[in-house]
């Protein structure tokens, strides 16, 4: 065949070529199948590779899809425990799902056709996280007065994880005192409030075992017009 020839029927063969897939739609047989068409979908919560322990209450699975109309809808399947449910936001208890590594695949379909697809990678470990004490004030002083005055306090310490509290303690303002008790009171050794001023209360509970903290300390503000002398 002479070169001419040649070119001519090569040109030709990329012209029918580029002519048929100028012509290719979604809805014809020449376009691929296996790639969801808009598929701009994504995990947006959990974050990927996010690990949570069986005291965990809930894993909120949060899902979105670049080009929604309201008319999708979106399937949760995680790899060791099957189908976890439907919508673009759910909430999964820890306690439903298997202690390992889960992938989570969401799906997003409208109709019968699936759109868009992400997954993310969660572990549910055994393990369980002591939750800190948290620390109530019971009784107070009056939140202003005159005269002077022997503030008491009492408070309770609650501890989820159980075991021995103590607490610190601190008031603070124009007289600044401070402590550790391990009674929830500081009622046999009361502060004598002598000096006028803006004060604040503070009091937090530790776990004597694990050193936990309450990170919330209970706080109580009072003001005193109290005598000189």
């Amino acid at each position: 065949m002479k070169t001419g020839y040649k070119k001519m029927w090569l040109y030709l063969a990329m012209s029918a070529m580029l002519a048929m897939n100028a012509g290719c739609s979604s809805d014809d047989d020449c376009c691929s199948e296996d790639t969801p068409q808009g598929s701009g979908a994504e995990v947006i919560a959990p974050a990927d590779g996010s690990v949570f322990t069986t005291n965990d209450a809930i894993v909120a699975f949060v899902g979105s899809v670049s080009d929604a109309d309201g008319s999708e809808q979106y399937r949760w399947v995680s790899s060791m425990d099957g189908e976890l449910g439907t919508g673009s936001e759910l909430e999964v208890s820890t306690a439903a799902l298997s202690t390992g590594v889960h992938q989570i695949t969401m799906e997003v379909y409208r109709g019968d056709v699936m759109i868009g697809a992400g997954d993310i990678v969660i572990t549910v470990s055994g393990e369980t996280v002591d939750s800190p004490p948290e620390t109530f004030i019971r009784s107070a002083p009056p939140e202003s007065f005159s005269g002077n005055h022997f503030v008491r306090f009492s408070w309770e310490g609650v501890d989820p994880a159980g075991g021995s509290l103590f607490f610190r303690y601190q008031l603070e303002g124009p007289i600044t005192t401070n402590g550790w008790i391990n009674t929830e009171a500081l009622e046999n050794e009361p502060v004598c409030i002598n000096v006028s001023g803006e004060y604040t209360f503070t009091v937090l509970a530790v776990n004597e075992q694990t050193g936990l903290s309450d990170p919330t300390p209970a706080v109580y503000r009072f003001e005193a017009d109290a005598c000189s002398t």
